[in-house]
């Protein structure tokens, strides 16, 4: 026969957190950036983790600007443990010629934020294999598609 046993997994966050490495996405479009009126980030994020995550989202129109000072920052937000957050991040016009060509590369930084006593040292964090963190962006464009009407 087989048998299973599985149990809860516990350990220490660093204080100042431990990064999870996330591949960086490539998104093919062509779109004017004259013709782009408006763009809006949907997020929502659900932590069933005992500690908490800091997220934060790049985009470059190079894969090789992540990670430099040439990358914008489109958001980053700090999630507490065992919570959701549903959020909507309204780009300025800076953010939104990012768009303006045929390739964005979205790069995603993930934290986890250890816990602490009341002292502030590092307590263990239990994981369990039903626990997980899941983040789902979305975004919603206003496109002028007649750019010699404008009503």
């Amino acid at each position: 026969g087989i048998m299973t046993v599985e149990g809860p997994l516990s350990f220490d966050v660093p204080p100042n957190g431990t990064d999870i490495d996330l591949d960086i996405e490539e998104i093919d479009f062509e779109m004017d950036d004259e013709m782009l009126e408006e763009v809006v980030l949907f997020l929502d994020l659900i932590n069933e983790f005992e500690f908490g995550v800091a997220v934060s989202v790049y985009a470059a129109s190079d894969s090789n600007f992540l990670g430099t000072v040439a990358e914008d920052i489109l958001f980053s937000i700090e999630i507490f443990p065992d919570s959701t957050h549903t959020d909507s991040i309204f780009l300025d016009n800076d953010k939104i010629e990012l768009f303006n060509g045929d390739i964005l590369f979205v790069k995603t930084d993930v934290s986890m934020l250890g816990n602490k006593d009341n002292v502030g040292n590092p307590i263990p964090s239990s994981v369990l294999t039903t626990d997980y963190l899941n983040l789902i962006l979305y975004g919603r464009f206003e496109i002028l598609v007649d750019p010699t009407e404008e009503d």
